[in-house]
């Protein structure tokens, strides 16, 4: 049976949980040990991101990338923040602020397993696809 990214995450998250630093640092030293024999060591960087998910999880924090066409001000970043906050009611919430210019204007915010796809290419698009029909 193959054991995936995810299950490997959450296992080493249920592991490091109630647990002191030096207990951690040995606990990794083994678990990195387990993956390389089970020769896993190319998903490592999917297994920290999924056990990233169960810590942010547990303490409340969200994770948002949030694209734009112009460097958004610290005003919007500041409204955003408090917006996605009371939106999933996270305790915190970490913005990654990307530009891409080829969205015209508007943005996209993903955060979790959700997207809202507010730019202005979209909507262009979807007017595109009606007036077509």
């Amino acid at each position: 049976m193959k054991i995936s990214a995810k299950q490997y995450g959450r296992v080493l998250f249920q592991l490091t949980r109630g647990k002191t630093e030096k207990e951690v640092g040995a606990l990794m030293a083994k678990f990195a040990a387990f993956l390389i024999r089970q020769r896993q060591e190319k998903n490592l960087d999917k297994i920290i991101a999924e056990f990233g998910n169960y810590w942010n999880l547990e303490k409340g924090i969200v994770e948002a990338e949030i694209t734009t066409a112009i460097d958004p001000d610290k005003e919007t970043l500041k409204l955003l923040t408090g917006h996605i906050a009371s939106l999933s009611r996270a305790k915190e919430v970490v913005l990654k602020p990307k530009v891409d210019k080829k969205i015209l204007g508007g943005m996209i915010i993903k955060m979790e397993d959700k997207i809202f796809d507010g730019s202005l290419k979209t909507r262009l698009e979807e007017l595109r696809e009606k007036m077509i029909k």
